[in-house]
């Protein structure tokens, strides 16, 4: 394995994704099931964090379309940030769209951020677009306002 990706149990793995800040990176984890892979947090939209996606599939032999679902644990963007650039990969290698899921708590969350100021929606909805979150049609900020998403990782995991 690579230094980016690290087998933790059979058909898990973490992936450290890449971080423009003093964190340095973000633990990220692909789960292989009987039908394909789920993705666990994202990283943040940056060209390094796409890069080091693109070398983690190619190291483990997984096509973008073989994602499944894209499951976030919270909404800081270092875990949501690249959900939309996924989303588009997966189209973008003749797959279909892959649901993003969260948990109940942290949709009603966001829906929080939604409620609050148009100042703090607007500035929110933009640094969502800027990280690719919200540019997909099946993605929209419906879907994290009103808490639609729901995290089902368990029900992935054989």
């Amino acid at each position: 394995m690579s230094a980016l990706v690290t087998a933790v149990a059979p058909n898990i793995y973490q992936v450290q994704i890449p971080l423009p800040f003093a964190l340095r990176i973000v633990n990220c984890y692909l789960l292989r099931g009987s039908q394909g892979w789920a993705v666990v947090d994202t990283g943040l939209n940056t060209a390094a964090a796409r890069t080091a996606w693109q070398q983690t599939f190619t190291e483990l032999q997984i096509r973008p379309r073989h994602i499944e679902q894209i499951v976030l644990t919270h909404t800081h963007p270092d875990h949501y940030g690249l959900a939309g650039w996924l989303v588009e990969s997966c189209l973008a290698d003749g797959g279909t769209a892959p649901p993003v899921r969260m948990s109940a708590r942290e949709a009603e969350l966001a829906d929080g951020i939604w409620k609050g100021s148009m100042l703090l929606q607007a500035a929110y909805a933009t640094f969502w677009q800027q990280c690719k979150v919200l540019t997909s049609a099946t993605y929209d900020i419906a879907h994290y306002a009103t808490g639609i998403l729901l995290c089902i990782l368990c029900a992935f995991v054989p």
